[in-house]
């Protein structure tokens, strides 16, 4: 199938047609979704996808009579919104990808993995060509091959670097299972593909128009790997539905402060600076719960389980009862592209504590309706929380302010800015 040229696409065309890829299903097929609501999708391409019908039907009466996660994950792969005319699927390179995910996972391997994925699937969607798009939108990792080709035909390139660059990531993560050493449930090894990877990853945002990015720690992230930050434009996520009739938190003075964590990455998401911080501040001064299926070695999980209180991995239908429980959510992570944990917390009226590099920074408001707190500093967490824990009264201020924050993050939020930015950048190009 031949690609029209850079010319007649400038010259028929005034609006964005957006081709959407993305292998799995991320953030529950928003993107895609998004821009069919705005009559902006041209075609959805990606690898394992459910089409309704009666496949669809038995793999969902399947996964209610035997609720093992593989099945409710596959399960889980369509989305209502999207007509099935529009969407492409890979389904056999889908399941070699998550076998070879698998062994590679065992033997230490896995970034090896993401690099066959990611080149398979791109050079796929090349193979089908481009149909209307004018438009094609990558996320990072599995883009390349499709922006060589784009690019030669005036097409716009959007990369979502849904996460920030492996190798920065890795270099924080490294660093804070260092500081708590033993206590990760597969500590860092050499990874022969992370250069491989990140020169994979530093082509594409070369070769990229713009970049979408979930929040300024990313974009920051993205600059100081690839230095193309100038092409990053932040988009938060948002909630798909916010919670209604919530009061804001009336907080007892006379009883132990009540501190939420979440999350399943324990040393990525900060787990040991939570101990740390509660250790500090006082274990018999608060009640900790810890929600998620956390990677801890058994040495790590004896040392937590002597601050925290370890719930492991809570239903998604259980955890406003958790946020209902709690004080305070306190999300400690080196490296987390956009927690939205954080929003879950706020739009119920829990303040939270969190670092720089979590997204928290766009959407909180410092000593407003929440605390940013350097990375790695659990001795300002314990201060924080000391502050407080003296000041009930504030956290009720805190509350409030978050509920009215939280509004400002709704899934129509998320959409209209998605969509601004793709214009932008169409407009920017074409002229």
């Amino acid at each position: 199938m031949s690609a029209p040229s850079a010319a007649s696409v400038r010259a028929d065309v005034t609006e964005p047609r957006v081709l959407v890829t993305q292998l799995g299903a991320r953030r529950h097929y928003l993107v895609p979704a998004t821009f069919e609501s705005h009559g902006m999708l041209d075609r959805f391409m990606t690898d394992l996808y459910l089409q309704a019908g009666p496949l669809s039907t038995a793999v969902t009466g399947l996964s209610r009579l035997i609720p093992v996660a593989p099945l409710r994950r596959l399960a889980g792969r369509r989305d209502q919104g999207l007509p099935a005319e529009r969407v492409t699927s890979f389904p056999w390179m889908g399941l070699q990808y998550r076998l070879k995910a698998r062994l590679a996972s065992r033997r230490g391997e896995l970034t090896g993995a993401w690099l066959w994925a990611g080149r398979e699937f791109s050079q796929r969607v090349v193979s089908q060509g481009w149909g209307d798009a004018n438009s094609i939108y990558a996320y990072s990792s599995a883009a390349l091959e499709m922006f060589q080709a784009a690019q030669s035909v005036g097409k716009l390139c959007i990369l979502d670097h849904a996460t920030a660059p492996k190798r920065f990531e890795d270099a924080l993560t490294s660093r804070q299972a260092e500081r708590y050493a033993g206590w990760s449930s597969s500590p860092p090894t050499e990874d022969r593909w992370v250069n491989e990877f990140a020169d994979r990853q530093n082509q594409e945002a070369e070769l990229a128009d713009v970049i979408i990015c979930g929040s300024t720690f990313v974009k920051n992230a993205v600059e100081a790997e690839s230095g193309q930050g100038h092409k990053c434009v932040v988009v938060p996520l948002g909630l798909r539905s916010l919670p209604q009739n919530v009061a804001p938190k009336v907080v007892n003075q006379h009883r132990p402060l009540r501190i939420l964590f979440v999350g399943d990455e324990a040393i990525r998401k900060g787990i040991g600076d939570l101990c740390t911080a509660v250790s500090q501040f006082g274990r018999n001064r608060c009640e900790t719960r810890v929600a998620g299926n956390i990677d801890l070695s058994d040495a790590g999980r004896t040392q937590a389980s002597q601050t925290v209180t370890l719930l492991g991995p809570v239903p998604r239908a259980e955890m406003r009862s958790q946020y209902e429980w709690a004080d305070v959510c306190l999300l400690p992570s080196v490296s987390d592209t956009f927690g939205l944990v954080i929003l879950e917390a706020m739009s119920l009226g829990v303040p939270v504590i969190t670092t720089p590099n979590t997204g928290g920074a766009d959407v909180i408001d410092e000593g407003e309706n929440g605390y940013i707190v350097p990375v790695m500093s659990p001795e300002t967490i314990a201060e924080r929380l000391e502050t407080f824990d003296q000041d009930r009264s504030l956290l009720s201020q805190f509350s409030e302010r978050c509920l009215l924050k939280s509004k400002d993050f709704g899934i129509e939020h998320y959409g209209a800015n998605l969509v601004t930015a793709v214009r932008d950048a169409y407009t920017q190009k074409m002229n």
